[in-house]
């Protein structure tokens, strides 16, 4: 049994878990464009891996903004995007999604682990 694919897999939702976290760090850095990561198949098409990171389009997401009371501007409420171009909703899903990713692989090298004790148990 090989776990190596599951372990691909663990990294590859961790640096997709940084980027999100990143996006969602700069929500309020104007001008700031999120990145998305690009998954690709493992070695030999088993598993996956992260095949490229790449920033949104410049001027594809900056959104539009109200006055409020202060004098400051605020985000239009229906929008779900920031003054950065980070559109908050789909970053909170891909925690959600990577969090999922994360639980699915670890389970898999637990019971990994779980198995190859069993079989030391065995031999001993």
């Amino acid at each position: 049994m090989d776990i190596s694919p599951a372990m691909d897999a663990i990294r590859a939702v961790g640096i997709s878990q940084s980027v999100t976290a990143n996006n969602i760090a700069n929500v309020g850095t104007e001008g700031f464009e999120p990145s998305r990561v690009r998954f690709a198949d493992g070695p030999g098409g088993v598993g996956v891996q992260v095949q490229s990171i790449r920033q949104d389009s410049p001027g594809g997401g900056l959104s539009e903004t109200r006055p409020v009371p202060d004098g400051t501007d605020a985000l239009e409420a229906s929008t779900g995007r920031a003054a950065s171009g980070t559109d908050l909703s789909r970053e909170f899903v891909g925690l959600i999604q990577n969090g999922a990713g994360s639980s699915a692989n670890l389970a898999s090298v637990s019971a990994y682990e779980q198995l190859t004790g069993t079989v030391m148990d065995m031999k001993v």
